[in-house]
């Protein structure tokens, strides 16, 4: 439920956000510095200048489907459907559940991101983890039966 733009002239990019700003009704117009921090996009190499998010329920469908259909070939192809911010979507939110050695049974945790079970599970098993990942292990860290 995101479309990423790309502009080729830097130039043209402020008069880009400009045409779509105005016309925002079901989805936002963001640009890179306007991205929530969570989301980790506005300093992303590969993801384009502006950014269209889809409200809660909507999504982006191209309007020449026939057309991208045959460029690409798959029938039915949409695009845009990547989800939805889920800290700002309760309906998302989902649980949680660790059982097994070395895991303390009855463990209530805060709100966590799927991004923050990796170095929990990464640790559990043993496995390094590189210094610059997202997700926050601390959030975990009360399930360890040290």
């Amino acid at each position: 439920t995101q479309v990423q733009l790309y502009v080729d002239d830097p130039t043209q990019l402020a008069a880009l956000y400009a045409e779509l700003k105005p016309q925002e009704a079901g989805f936002r117009v963001l640009g890179r510095t306007e991205t929530p921090e969570h989301w980790h996009y506005g300093t992303h190499p590969n993801n384009g200048d502006l950014l269209l998010v889809a409200d809660v329920g909507k999504t982006f469908v191209f309007s020449h489907q026939q057309e991208f259909d045959r460029v690409k070939g798959a029938r039915g192809t949409t695009i845009g459907v990547h989800g939805y911010d889920a800290l700002d979507t309760p309906e998302l939110h989902a649980i949680f559940q660790a059982w097994g050695p070395g895991i303390r049974p009855g463990v209530n945790l805060p709100q966590i991101g799927t991004i923050d079970v990796f170095p929990f599970i990464s640790r559990y098993f043993g496995v390094d983890l590189p210094d610059d990942i997202d997700g926050n292990e601390s959030l975990l860290q009360p399930l360890h039966d040290d």
